[in-house]
């Protein structure tokens, strides 16, 4: 599956906040849940609060499939299909303006800890300044005594460019 890098619109913290308060006026409803099966799982209940707000986070990323009025009757013996499951972005900017992270080191460490333990599968890593595009998974039922590490080496983020350039590399020659 080809996903195209899309330049996206760089949004502030404030202008996060402004369209978090108007979020339950949109098509995405108003009613978001976390499954009994992730909050009682050893996976959930190992992660920390500030992984546990940025899990959330992705999960309220989440768009369900709008079900026809012939489909209500079978609702509760069949699950909600997530329509964007393997195609979840989500902004570092967003997640600090929901107030539970704000640390940038921290968010960073938290989709990397998802994503060890088995919430998250990396699609595209995220490079500097575009986020990273995530898809939900289900490795975090086998945690902590099955196979729930990533099966591709897929870094979480990198840095397009060196952070400490050699000595003298930006120095003209005499």
């Amino acid at each position: 599956m080809r996903i195209d890098n899309c330049q996206r619109e760089v949004k502030s913290v404030e202008d996060w906040d402004k369209s978090i308060d108007q979020e339950t006026q949109g098509k995405r409803g108003s009613f978001r849940f976390l499954p009994r099966e992730i909050f009682s799982s050893h996976a959930y209940r190992d992660l920390k609060m500030s992984e546990r707000e940025v899990l959330h986070c992705y999960l309220n990323k989440l768009n369900f499939l709008k079900r026809d009025k012939g489909d209500k009757r079978r609702m509760k013996r069949s699950g909600a299909t997530p329509e964007n499951a393997d195609r979840l972005i989500l902004t570092t900017n967003e997640i600090k303006a929901r107030r539970g992270v704000t640390s940038e080191r921290t968010i960073s460490n938290a989709r990397k800890r998802l994503v060890e333990i088995g919430f998250l599968d990396v699609v595209q890593p995220s490079k500097f300044p575009q986020p990273g595009i995530f898809a939900l998974s289900d490795r975090w039922r086998k945690y902590p005594d099955g196979n729930y590490l990533p099966l591709d080496n897929k870094p979480v983020s990198f840095a397009p460019y060196s952070r400490k350039p050699e000595h003298g590399k930006f120095r003209k020659k005499p």
